[in-house]
């Protein structure tokens, strides 16, 4: 109940620009980048994986507006790494859209599979500068899609 009060019962701040809704405590808590509010939610019992009406997490919040300190908090209390909201995307999906090179380390550091797939794209964008090679050197993935052949169109003959 403090987080809720700490947070304020109505709705998430104007200053968020939010992609869905924040309805409970621990969302608003992870999308403002608030460890002691989430600490407090989490040690009350609050589910770390509870989703809202469109499948965010308290893990897509924070990643999505760039909080590592709530996002690292969210994980090593036991936050599913490659947990889908009902856009099928991850929360490694939406660190490598917003480019946040450091975002995307943490979340493969706990297991984030890189090639989770979404609705619209193959994988999540960007992640092979993020991906460690065997010296430790940042190393470009195989882009999958260039090694197809390409497609032939076929279209219909006009009737005259």
């Amino acid at each position: 109940m403090r987080a809720a009060v700490a947070l304020g019962a109505g709705r998430a701040p104007p200053s968020l620009t939010l992609r869905c809704a924040v309805t409970a405590p621990i969302h608003r808590a992870a999308a403002k980048g608030d460890v002691e509010v989430l600490r407090l939610e989490l040690d009350g019992g609050t589910d770390v994986d509870l989703a809202n009406e469109e499948g965010w997490t308290a893990l897509h919040h924070s990643i999505a507006q760039g909080h590592l300190p709530a996002s690292k908090l969210l994980l090593q209390s036991g936050a599913e790494v490659n947990r889908k909201h009902h856009g099928k995307r991850t929360a490694l999906h939406e660190a490598a859209e917003r480019d946040d090179v450091e975002a995307v380390k943490l979340l493969m550091q706990f297991g984030a599979k890189i090639d989770e797939r979404n609705r619209s794209k193959p994988r999540p964008p960007a992640l092979p500068s993020a991906a460690p090679s065997a010296a430790g050197a940042p190393q470009a993935a195989p882009d999958r899609r260039a090694a197809r052949a390409p497609q032939t169109v076929i279209r219909p003959r006009s009737r005259r």
